[in-house]
């Protein structure tokens, strides 16, 4: 996993390349000054703001919790909205201004003190109405306005205050899947693309894999969501690896994209396999369904591979997976075939993080596949004696790709 940031790797190879002589000096500056202009990134003084601005945030949260009777309604009413258009009228001078960091700080404070507002007039006014509702009409108010503004932190406001809607809503809607909780967030997931805001784009993938996680669990994970889960993670990844290669349709979100779809795709894959042997269909149309997936990504494959990607093989090994996972866990669920396929999932991911040279895929890869060898360590398949089979069945393999797969690579180099 890389830990610095893309600026901060950038410039440390440009100045490595202009130490050994491999860069001139007006090439590498101009090369320094083309990464400072596209990094995007906070500095000190910026977390500094939007700290300070947190805390008066919910200072404000906290003013109307308090319902101090020593303050007549009017006064709090005015406090309250007099603070609100001071933050938006200083909102609209730092971005005439340009003062990026402060335009975004008073922007954020402007859209919590809205959500305060909306206490407040429930508090003075009584008006009955539960709690989610008003932290849906905060969090639509809090989108507006970061789709006018076109800023960062209101928009990671919103999507965060959505997903506190969808958590609130449970209680009342528990055991049913939130289907309209998509809709929102895929409004705050289109924004993050238009601003384009890679922070609001990760929080818009960790929020869609908690829907999932939330649901599935609320729906005691039930074998045919779950594995229709898995077969849309795997859709994502046939989109996202197409993207990577045609039009960059996320705008650079591509790899961290990929990352979450294939985290979540090993998630699933491993609970199912564990709980393979409890299978029971939900539905009988269920398994028609499963076909989905494996379709989606073979089209996306086939035009891929008519278009020339440079991610077609990537895209044909994809489709492959959909529909090897859709007969494995859909027609013929066993465990050694569940085990083999996880296994091979987390080979695949790994090879994948070497191929396209991302980290993080390596990383999950390996992971992964040490963490379902301990699983099948401690669930045992069938006995000790099968474990153990198994696992000579699958070193073998892995160690005769090691001694074909170079071979077939030098093959299709000379042709």
């Amino acid at each position: 996993m890389q830990w610095k940031s893309r600026a901060a790797t950038l410039s440390e190879a440009v100045n490595d390349w202009a130490a050994r002589g491999l860069l001139p000096d007006d090439t590498a500056q101009t090369l320094h000054t083309d990464i400072a202009a596209r990094s995007h990134g906070w500095d000190f003084r910026t977390l500094l703001v939007i700290f300070g601005v947190l805390c008066l945030g919910l200072a404000a949260i906290t003013f109307v919790a308090a319902n101090w009777p020593d303050i007549p309604r009017p006064a709090r009413l005015a406090l309250i909205g007099g603070t609100l258009w001071a933050a938006w009228i200083g909102t609209i001078w730092a971005g005439r201004r340009g003062a990026l960091r402060w335009f975004e700080g008073l922007s954020l404070l402007a859209c919590a003190l809205y959500g305060a507002a909306i206490m407040l007039v429930a508090q003075l006014y009584h008006i009955q109405g539960a709690p989610v509702d008003a932290v849906w009409l905060w969090a639509l108010g809090t989108l507006i306005a970061a789709a006018l503004l076109r800023a960062t932190m209101p928009l990671a406001l919103a999507i965060g205050l959505f997903f506190l809607w969808f958590a609130l809503s449970l209680e009342r809607d528990f055991g049913q899947v939130n289907l309209v909780y998509l809709g929102w967030w895929l409004l705050g997931a289109l924004a993050a693309g238009m601003l384009p805001s890679r922070f609001c784009g990760h929080l818009s993938a960790l929020a869609l894999i908690g829907w999932v996680g939330v649901s599935l669990i609320q729906k005691e994970a039930e074998v045919t969501l779950t594995m229709l889960a898995t077969g849309g993670a795997l859709v994502v990844v046939a989109l996202v690896l197409a993207s990577q290669a045609a039009g960059r349709w996320l705008r650079g979100f591509e790899s961290a994209a990929l990352f979450y779809a294939l985290a979540l795709a090993s998630a699933l894959v491993v609970g199912l396999h564990v709980t393979v042997a409890d299978f029971v269909m939900a539905a009988p149309g269920g398994g028609a369904v499963l076909l989905i997936a494996p379709l989606a990504c073979l089209c996306v494959a086939l035009w891929g591979f008519m278009q020339g990607l440079a991610t077609r093989y990537d895209l044909w090994i994809t489709a492959g997976a959909a529909t090897l996972f859709t007969i494995v866990f859909g027609i013929w669920p066993h465990q050694w075939l569940t085990a083999g396929f996880a296994l091979a999932l987390f080979v695949w991911i790994t090879r994948m993080g070497w191929r396209l040279h991302l980290r993080r895929l390596r990383v999950l890869g390996i992971m992964g596949f040490v963490a379902m060898l301990l699983i099948l360590y401690a669930q045992t398949l069938g006995s000790l004696i099968g474990t153990a089979g198994f696992y000579l069945g699958a070193g073998l393999i892995l160690l005769a790709g090691a001694l074909i797969a170079p071979r077939l690579v030098r093959k299709r180099a000379r042709s």
